[in-house]
């Protein structure tokens, strides 16, 4: 798994980052393979990051009933006690850790999205970021990354022209004949395809 795009991605402002992620209908690519994400914020305790790492075999395994209210009866000899468990307590299977599910994957009849716990919605004063804002936001993506790629394949013959002159490849070989002028061979060549990267 490379989460290098979003570790490394460039911030809108201020202090944030993806609490919860899930792809919508993602499209496959020519080898008939689907990019798909679904990332899920669990809070811990300090200090039992790794215990709880050390007990993540299969994420899908370990966290799959994550944001989801469950029990379950334990019975001692004859006596029997029932355990409820809230969707806001998310205990790691074979630890003690305890953590708290802040984003998870919240099903209903009608859809499926991501939920945010209220509780810790309220008390981090988290911003809701709305699908007109992620649109416009992909779009301004989308645009930028054509202009950089129009920038490269534009700029590349004036890169090539620099390296000739810098190499002294054909046809910027330097003769070797006096000059009046204190500049290197080409100079102004150079300056001119430099004008154009900037």
């Amino acid at each position: 798994m490379d989460f290098t795009e979003d570790l490394l991605a460039d911030r809108i402002g201020g202090s944030w980052f993806r609490l919860g992620a899930r792809t919508d209908g993602a499209t496959p690519d020519a080898r008939r393979m689907k990019d798909e994400m679904l990332r899920e914020s669990l809070l811990l305790p300090p200090g039992a990051f790794a215990t709880a790492f050390s007990k993540l075999d299969s994420v899908g395994n370990v966290l799959h009933n994550l944001g989801k209210p469950d029990g379950s009866l334990r019975q001692y000899g004859r006596q029997e006690d029932y355990l409820y468990e809230p969707f806001h307590r998310f205990e790691i299977p074979f630890t003690d850790v305890v953590g708290e599910p802040l984003v998870f994957l919240h099903e209903q009849v009608s859809n499926i999205g991501l939920f945010i716990n209220p509780d810790l919605w309220m008390y981090l004063g988290l911003e809701e970021k709305g699908k007109e804002f992620m649109q416009r936001l992909r779009i301004l993506h989308d645009k930028l990354r054509f202009v950089s790629w129009f920038f490269g394949l534009t700029t590349a013959p004036f890169v090539g022209i620099k390296r000739k002159i810098e190499a002294g490849d054909h046809p910027y070989k330097s003769s070797a004949m006096p000059s009046d002028s204190s500049d290197p061979p080409f100079a102004v060549e150079w300056l001119d395809a430099d004008q154009v990267i900037r």
